[in-house]
């Protein structure tokens, strides 16, 4: 059983479905004040603050396929995507290349956090576990001294989070200002499986393929397994970036991919379940749209989903 409340009717369901063609191989998508970011491989779909519609943009040629995007917490915001030969910032000029510094290539995660000299700065998962921190105005980039790195998220307001599979300091790295970093012990977290990471203020949230999530909402304490998911290893957001935020999941359960809401209390409901048309469905990324109260999440293979809340908004699908 994936969750301790399942909705029982019509009005407990959040409504919603596909925004863009299913047949569109969306593989990523991220949001911050109300700028949504999604990409295929070779393509990206953008809709501004105030809009209702999604418009396609050519991907930068120069960046390669795309890995990873990013919506910087700024007004206007940054756009920034990774593919396989560099990071790009998509701003309303030209795109600008940075590349980075070493061979083992570009990074396959993203996301904005506190820049130590103010502002912010765009944060890069390489495939080798080691972070760069992107300065965009100086067009630099650096290393940061955290080891064995697996996951990495940002809560739109600059807070930064690093899941370490360290084998002497195994847990999640937190940091408000890009420089002083406090780390919550999780032994569970190891070399198997894959890894799904969130943040939320002073709230983190890991989870590890076949064995669960966990979650710790404040500094200093542990990092406990929400036993409401199961042993879940999807997606995973934030309601918000405030530590009480509820925790959305994807879960995949018997050939099916369910959205699961917890709340700070534990109290779980399944909020949808995707139809896929007969494929196997399993989210790769989900972002919650404080500004339209939207949760969004990239399906590859099948499109872009958009869900509300009961009561909500009509859907955009």
């Amino acid at each position: 059983m994936t969750a301790n409340r399942l909705p029982k009717l019509a009005t407990d369901a959040w409504s919603g479905g596909f925004v863009m063609n299913r047949a569109t191989n969306v593989q990523t998508v991220d949001c911050c004040q109300g700028v949504v970011l999604a990409a295929t491989r070779q393509s990206l779909y953008l809709m501004r603050a105030g809009e209702h519609r999604l418009s396609t943009r050519e991907r930068p040629p120069e960046v390669g396929p795309v890995r990873a995007v990013a919506v910087e917490p700024a007004r206007p915001p940054r756009l920034a995507l990774a593919g396989e030969r560099g990071f790009a910032l998509v701003q309303k000029g030209p795109s600008q290349l940075v590349r980075s510094a070493s061979a083992e290539g570009a990074p396959e995660r993203l996301a904005w956090g506190a820049d130590p000299q103010g502002g912010f700065a765009l944060y890069g998962l390489r495939q080798d576990g080691l972070v760069v921190r992107v300065h965009p105005d100086r067009r630099t980039v650096e290393e940061l001294p955290l080891d064995a790195i697996v996951a990495l998220a940002g809560d739109g307001r600059g807070t930064l989070a690093a899941a370490s599979i360290d084998g002497d300091e195994p847990g999640v790295w937190v940091s408000r200002d890009g420089q002083e970093w406090h780390r919550r012990e999780l032994r569970e977290l190891d070399g198997m499986g894959g890894w799904e990471l969130a943040v939320a203020g002073d709230a983190v949230a890991i989870a590890i393929a076949h064995r669960g999530v966990w979650v710790s909402r404040a500094e200093g304490e542990p990092l406990v397994r929400c036993e409401a998911l199961g042993t879940t290893g999807g997606p995973l957001a934030f309601e918000g970036a405030a530590a009480d935020a509820a925790l959305f999941a994807a879960v995949h359960v018997e050939l099916t991919e369910t959205v699961v809401r917890v709340d700070a209390a534990g109290a779980a409901a399944r909020i949808a379940e995707i139809d896929a048309e007969g494929d196997e469905p399993s989210l790769s990324a989900l972002a919650w749209d404080e500004m339209r109260r939207v949760l969004w999440g990239a399906l590859p293979g099948a499109g872009l989903l958009e869900f509300r809340p009961p009561g909500g908004p009509r859907a955009l699908s």
